[in-house]
């Protein structure tokens, strides 16, 4: 029992001090809360990956939350708002930073992944970063990725105009080729969010 005992308080002093050496080995660590899903919040220094959060509140040592923990976390000075969003057959969790304004209906965020040649998911020392967005509709749960045509379908019944527009008429508001900027998709896919979250679901094949 004594030598269990000691095996598990090793255990926690190890995971204590990994915890501590990653929090103090990330350049983009900024003051912020983590919000736990029985409702509490911790402020404190934050820094994260995709699947977990690690926090120091003031005088106390690093704590780590995996993204099935909480339901996100705000950075100050900038950094941005991140959700615990569930997605895949087996509903892993992971963080996506909020891209427009938080809205239960339909809202655009992105997660940042590292990337090789190859496509295949490398760590923080992959060869390339690559941003992809995703629509995340929290009232149905649904995470879609934000590609034209999958967005298109998400619609068909929600929105049938929006989704017209896209798939029939290849409007300019929302269709965009593949030599399109970062911004210009950037600027589409939150015209799309915004004329769904409006109830702007009756076509008419020119600007407005």
């Amino acid at each position: 029992m004594k030598t269990l005992f000691l095996a598990l308080l090793l255990s926690n002093v190890l995971f204590q001090l990994s915890a501590q050496d990653y929090l103090s080995t990330q350049g983009t660590t900024l003051p912020g809360t983590v919000y736990l899903t029985d409702g509490k919040t911790v402020s404190g220094k934050v820094s994260y990956n995709s699947s977990t959060v690690f926090i120091q509140p003031e005088g106390s040592q690093v704590v780590s939350y995996s993204a099935a923990e909480v339901t996100g976390f705000g950075l100050q000075n900038g950094g941005g708002e991140f959700l615990s969003i569930a997605s895949g057959k087996k509903g892993r969790y992971a963080f996506y930073e909020t891209v427009s304004s938080k809205n239960p209906k339909f809202m655009l965020v992105s997660n940042a992944n590292s990337i090789d040649k190859r496509g295949k998911e490398k760590d923080e020392n992959g060869i390339k970063i690559v941003t992809r967005y995703y629509f995340y509709a929290s009232d149905e749960k649904q995470l879609v990725d934000a590609d034209l045509k999958d967005v298109a379908d998400f619609l068909k019944t929600r929105c049938e105009g929006i989704s017209t527009a896209i798939t029939e008429y290849k409007d300019k508001n929302y269709h965009y080729g593949p030599l399109a900027s970062k911004d210009e998709i950037k600027r589409k896919l939150l015209r799309i969010v915004d004329d769904y979250v409006n109830n702007r679901c009756t076509y008419v094949p020119k600007d407005y």
